[in-house]
């Protein structure tokens, strides 16, 4: 019986070593079941960046309306230029209402400027530098241009007589001007047959029911509808004074000393700022590498629009 036993425990150990092996055995063969093992992770840049495109929605629209969209702006990432393509899809529109909005894009010519050198009549120079400067900006909001004017520091907003003028078609003369005055308030004008109608006994007219005006913490804003400016695609001019002490003027213009023509004519826009009231973009759209080019979806509903519109725009 002894002997048994010892041959049972000699037995068991070989069998327990072979299973040992066997196992180390498996492990070798599962560690070289291949050559190599890696991965890669990457970070992709767009060819074609896009920022602030977005669904947006629109309540209370009325008929006969332009409503801007958010800008939009694409960046060309690549070594070349490169061709986008832009389409617009109308769906769910009211049934024999499909012609009753055109879809468009459209860069818009914005604007934030400076000027520091103040006319003084009479002195000798005559233009001087100011400590404050005039701030003038355009912008705009749906179906307007807006104006902004903050007169300089040195002097007192709320007696500056300030004034925006325009020539709306920039043929060279001028058609109407609005002016904020202490004591009148907004007031407007036009030229009629190259003559101020404030300067005839009908003198200065209220703003156009169709017209925004609003002066806060020293900075006038001045909202023209874009129609009144031609539209949109059109190029017009404008020009800003303000008025400090008596005899001591800025403008905003393409000439320091001057806004007006002469001093005897303040019809004829020759110093007048130009400006573009949108360039459309066609499509296909070509960005040069490196650039970017920023515009807005413009949405023109005419006065037979009525219903619900949902309008799709693809950028590809």
């Amino acid at each position: 019986m002894k002997e048994e036993k010892k041959k049972t425990k000699k037995f068991n150990k070989k069998y327990l070593a072979f299973g040992i092996l066997g196992l180390f055995a498996l492990a070798l063969v599962s560690a070289i079941g291949y050559y190599a093992l890696f991965s890669a992770t990457f970070s992709v840049t767009p060819l074609i960046g896009i920022t602030s495109a977005g669904d947006e929605s629109f309540s209370n629209v009325q008929a006969q309306a332009t409503i801007l969209g958010n800008e939009i702006t694409l960046t060309n990432n690549g070594g070349e230029s490169n061709e986008v393509i832009i389409t617009t899809e109308i769906i769910n529109v009211p049934t024999g209402h499909e012609d009753n909005v055109d879809v468009g894009y459209y860069e818009l010519e914005t604007l934030e400027d400076i000027r520091e050198l103040e006319k003084v009549w009479g002195a000798d120079p005559d233009l001087v530098d100011l400590v404050g400067q005039l701030e003038v900006s355009v912008s705009y909001e749906n179906g307007y241009v807006v104006f902004k004017a903050t007169p300089p520091s040195d002097y007192v907003a709320e007696t500056t007589l300030t004034t925006f003028t325009f020539d709306t078609d920039s043929d060279g003369i001028v058609e109407f001007q609005v002016q904020y005055d202490e004591a009148e308030g907004w007031i407007y004008s036009e030229v009629n047959g190259l003559v101020w109608v404030k300067d005839t006994t009908t003198g200065w007219l209220p703003v156009p029911s169709g017209f925004d005006t609003d002066f806060t913490n020293r900075e006038f804003t001045l909202k023209v509808p874009m129609s009144v400016l031609g539209g949109l695609g059109s190029v017009y001019k404008f020009g800003v004074q303000a008025n400090g002490d008596s005899g001591h003027q800025i403008f905003y213009s393409t000439d320091p000393a001057h806004l007006w023509y002469q001093t005897d004519d303040y019809v004829h826009s020759t110093y007048y700022v130009d400006m573009t009231l949108g360039t459309e973009l066609t499509s296909p759209l070509t960005i040069p590498a490196g650039s970017s080019v920023g515009f807005v979806p413009v949405y023109d509903f005419d006065q037979y629009a009525t219903g619900s519109y949902t309008i799709t725009t693809e950028i590809k």
